[in-house]
Order: structure tokens, then C-alpha cells, then sequence
């Protein structure tokens, strides 16, 4: 048998380090969700918190047991924490403007709403709302754009791990109410502009602020975010005009509008001044540990692994210690 070349045994354990990831946040969040439902029956809670507490302990934890997986490399970072304002503010100003046109081409209109029709009334406590927004798009871009897509772009190339992610992400609204495929498509174009903030830009933040800004102001304008009903304000925006053009029920992200907006969105991230970091390009590793990536992820699965059957001793950055490792 063919002996594996260094590239493809990185490949091979990279992808099961993502698959890792991803399966263990997936069950943090089943076993979250089902703790805070003793506590609470929101289902906004439900489904914000414990994503968001699992996102950030697979991502601690890859942290802890990768060498080559830091702040910086995963672009949270301390200089390209202003991402996050800068996409808060371009995420709202793309919500706006599509929801002004369609509403000067006649395609919408804010009118009376039922409160008995609104699914998550945030009205009386607009700050209460708007911190679950901020949950929400932190713990999905944790999740999709943190260690999951650092390890398949170290597997697969950036491109192959911002397509896989932004697929991942659209299936992650697939039971959205009022979906359809358009709106999935558009899904995995905004995946796609928070995987490109990622790895152009290498700011996690960036994507953290255009996903937070683009669903709060959805919301404020009083459109429904991916068919969830949604209300800060006592705006209504009820999109009347041709459902493939303004998204229906699902708001405006399952509409052709969403798509262009994507598509802007995708233009200005793409032409924001490089990042200023030392870091290497997004996915590549360090000088120093070239030649070694195979035997590091390797390491990372084992030490993953480990941490999960340990039941007492030890923790594994204490056994590292122990072997004469380095701590780091």
C-alpha cells in the first residue's frame, strides 16, 4: 500500500478535526438546550444561548490543544476587533436600503400588526432583543466561521472551506418557516460574504458585526428574519410585491433583493484595506511548523479524543507538562 504523502495526512486528520468540532457542538448544544428548557420555554433562548455557550467551548477548547490555533489565527484578534463595528454598521445599512427600495418600488409597506401574530414580541424590551440578536449571530459565526472552517481550510483551501461552511449554514436554516430554495441559496451567499470576511479579511469579527447588523435591522424595520417574526419597534414591514423578489413570509433574505445585497455585501468586503497581522495566510500554517502539520493535527484528534474519554487525572495540557511539552 501507498504510503500517505505529509499533505494528505494533514488533509485526512484536518477534516476529521472539523468533523469533530462539529459533531461536539452539535451535542453541547442538544444537551444545553435541554438543561435551560428546566429553566426557561423561550424559544429564542433555547436556541441562542446554548449554541453560542457550545460554540465557545469547542472553540476554548481548540485553543487550548492546538498550537497553531490561536485569537489571531481564527481572526478574533484584538486588531480586528473595529471589524465589528464597521460590519454592525454595513450588515444595517444593506437591510435598510433594500427595505426602502422595496418599499419605493411598491413592493412593501409598513402597516398595523397583530401582536397575536408575532412570534417573538421584544417591543417592551427592545435592549432584551436586540442582546439576542447579538447572541445569535455570535454563537453561528463561532460555530461556522471559528475552528470548523480554520480546519477545513487548512484541509481543503480557503475556497473549499468557506463553499463547505456557507452549504452547512444554509442546511442550518433549511427548517426555517417559510423557506424556500432561493432563500437557502441567498443563506449560503451570506454564509459565503461572513466566510470571505473570515478569510480575506481575516477578521471573525467582521462577520460576527455583518451578521449581527444585518438581522437587527431586519428586525428593527420590521421584517422577518429567515420566517421568524421578530419584533423591536412598532414597525411592520408586510412585503406584498412578487414573493421571488422580496422573500414573502421568510423576509427579505428569500427574495432576488437579498441576493443582490449578497452580492454587495460580498463587493465590500472583498475591496476593505488587508488586515494588518504577522499572521500567515488564512489556513496556511506557521514557517516553523511546516513539515510538522500532519503530526500536530494528529496530536489536536488524539488530544480531543482524550479530553472526551477522560473521566478524572490530568488535564491534557497537564500530561504536555508532564512528557517535558511545551505548555503553549
Amino acid at each position: 500500500m501507498a504510503q500517505l504523502s505529509a499533505r494528505r495526512k494533514q488533509q485526512i486528520v484536518g477534516i476529521l478535526a472539523a468533523n469533530f468540532c462539529l459533531v461536539a457542538t452539535l451535542v453541547a448544544v442538544i444537551v444545553g438546550a435541554s438543561l435551560l428548557s428546566a429553566v426557561t420555554e423561550d424559544r429564542l433562548v433555547l436556541s441562542t444561548v446554548p449554541l453560542l455557550a457550545a460554540s465557545l467551548a469547542v472553540t476554548g477548547l481548540a485553543i487550548a490543544l492546538h498550537p497553531q490555533v490561536s485569537m489571531n489565527a481564527l481572526g478574533l484578534g484584538l486588531s480586528s476587533g473595529t471589524g465589528l463595528a464597521w460590519g454592525a454598521l454595513a450588515g444595517a445599512a444593506a437591510a435598510a436600503m433594500l427595505s426602502v427600495s422595496a418599499i419605493i418600488a411598491g413592493q412593501a409597506a409598513w402597516v398595523p400588526w397583530d401582536p397575536g401574530q408575532v412570534r417573538f414580541d421584544w417591543t417592551q424590551t427592545p435592549l432584551l432583543g436586540v442582546a439576542l440578536l447579538a447572541v445569535g449571530a455570535t454563537g453561528e459565526e463561532l460555530f461556522m466561521r471559528g475552528p470548523l472552517l480554520l480546519f477545513l481550510a487548512r484541509a481543503v483551501g480557503p475556497a473549499g472551506g468557506v463553499a463547505l461552511t456557507s452549504l452547512a449554514f444554509a442546511l442550518l436554516h433549511g427548517a426555517n418557516p417559510g423557506v424556500t430554495h432561493l432563500a437557502q441559496l441567498n443563506t449560503a451567499l451570506f454564509g459565503a460574504v461572513f466566510g470571505l470576511a473570515v478569510v480575506r479579511r481575516r477578521s471573525l469579527w467582521l462577520a460576527v458585526g455583518l451578521h449581527f447588523g444585518w438581522n437587527a435591522g431586519q428586525v428593527a424595520l420590521g421584517g422577518n428574519n429567515s420566517g421568524i417574526t421578530i419584533r423591536l419597534t412598532g414597525l411592520n414591514l408586510d412585503l406584498h410585491g412578487a414573493e421571488w423578489l422580496t422573500g414573502g413570509d421568510y423576509g427579505l433574505e428569500g427574495g432576488a433583493l437579498a441576493t443582490c445585497g449578497a452580492l454587495l455585501l460580498a463587493t465590500a468586503v472583498w475591496c476593505l484595506p488587508g488586515p494588518r497581522t504577522a499572521e500567515p495566510p488564512y489556513g496556511q500554517a506557521p514557517e516553523a511548523a511546516k513539515g510538522q502539520d500532519g503530526m500536530v493535527e494528529a496530536a489536536f484528534v488524539s488530544g480531543l479524543l482524550g479530553g472526551v474519554a477522560r473521566t478524572g487525572g490530568d488535564s491534557p495540557r497537564q500530561d504536555r507538562e508532564a512528557d517535558g511539552g511545551s505548555a503553549s
